[in-house]
């Protein structure tokens, strides 16, 4: 691993941790598990945890896993957050480090923020003493899966108990460079919900018109329909948002008009006011539909992770943190993003930043997307995403 001369003057010793975060990457990366079956993740953790000599370990939401370092009840307490999540991908026999779950793959990178994070745990309880704040180490659930491990250690109480004053979230980010970190303050990524449509006419012989009810018709104008009227309806206002359906069934034949249909799709929204009004708009465009061509339409909002807002004050001084330590000493300012990440739901109760982390490297020709058989990580990057996160901390100091 290279080493870094300023992180390792402004943090003695990281280099040891990471060394040591990247032998727990690599474990957690052969041994992948999907969403909120993270049962040998969460017992991993658990254990250098206790290596490190915390105590006041505990699950939540089933797989999840907070430890803290509680000093006092009269100091503030924030959090630092990992997710423990890997996707159903298979992946690629090129990488060098291969999970040996079949189908199983952390594409997402959240091997990498779990270890950065135990590794943060292991430097921040040797210099506890030294530490004039409270802070809570979150290592969540599901995150890929709705409605989001989040959510649910929140219900449980994640952010009580001390209350939680701010959380800071990390993610692998493949299209910025090792010792590159990206930011933006206000809403940053979406919020994300999923459309299932089941249309129900009438079956027949395709020749028989008038004794049916096509379904796929009552689809086609559905999906028209929806797609043109918000964009007349909700274009230009301020307000960016994507709706777009990627599924559609109906079992026919050319000469079979099948009794029903299915549309799936996904809408995605900058403002909750927006994400309301669409989800409202679209109901009554249904019934105004299914009035017009005889079908009924079923058409179910399955309500994902909210709008990320990253708090503009802390989203800031973070920035000024992660310039220390940044190797061109610049953050870099980033668009909005239309994916979605359940970090969200923490933004919406407290003050949060969630930072993208540069771990490609073009020159060792790691640049792979997540969500991708072919994705790797930087190790060299590790040491910058512990160092983001010890900033994180200490600028509450």
């Amino acid at each position: 691993m290279k080493k870094v001369a300023h992180i390792e003057n402004l943090f003695p010793g990281i280099h040891d941790y990471a060394e040591r975060a990247i032998q727990w990457r690599n474990h957690i990366h052969r041994h992948p598990e999907l969403s909120f079956e993270e049962n040998e993740t969460a017992s991993f953790v658990e254990k250098i945890l206790q290596d490190a000599g915390f105590t006041n370990i505990r699950r939540m939401a089933g797989t999840g896993v907070v430890a803290s370092l509680h000093q006092s009840d009269n100091i503030p307490c924030i959090a630092l957050r990992a997710d423990l999540d890997a996707l159903p991908i298979c992946e690629s026999a090129k990488n060098k480090i291969r999970s040996k779950n079949d189908g199983i793959m952390h594409a997402c990178g959240h091997d990498a923020h779990t270890a950065c994070l135990l590794a943060a745990a292991h430097f921040l309880i040797k210099e506890k003493n030294q530490l004039k704040i409270n802070v809570k180490f979150i290592f969540q659930p599901g995150e890929e899966k709705l409605p989001g491990g989040a959510s649910l250690m929140m219900n449980e109480g994640v952010l009580d108990n001390p209350e939680v004053m701010a959380i800071y979230g990390l993610h692998v980010t493949p299209d910025l460079q090792t010792g590159s970190f990206g930011l933006r303050a206000g809403p940053f990524m979406a919020s994300t919900d999923e459309l299932h449509i089941k249309i129900i006419g009438k079956a027949g012989h395709a020749a028989m018109f008038g004794t049916y009810v096509n379904p796929v018709y009552a689809g086609s104008v559905l999906v028209s329909q929806c797609m043109d009227e918000v964009t007349k309806k909700f274009s230009g206002i301020g307000s960016d948002y994507v709706l777009a359906f990627g599924d559609f069934h109906a079992h026919g034949a050319t000469n079979v008009i099948a009794a029903e249909a299915s549309l799936k799709g996904t809408l995605r929204t900058f403002s909750e006011d927006t994400r309301a009004s669409i989800h409202s708009f679209l109901l009554q465009q249904s019934e105004s539909i299914a009035r017009t061509t005889g079908a009924k339409i079923e058409f179910d909002i399955r309500r994902g992770y909210p709008v990320l807002i990253n708090d503009e004050n802390l989203t800031k001084k973070t920035e000024e943190s992660l310039s220390a330590i940044s190797h061109n000493q610049q953050v870099i300012k980033l668009n909005r993003r239309m994916t979605a990440e359940d970090f969200a739901w923490y933004s919406q109760k407290v003050p949060s930043c969630f930072i993208r982390w540069g771990t490609g490297n073009t020159e060792k020709g790691i640049s792979s997307s997540v969500h991708t058989p072919e994705f790797e990580i930087d190790e060299d990057a590790m040491v910058y995403g512990i160092a983001a996160l010890l900033q994180c901390v200490i600028q509450h100091q």
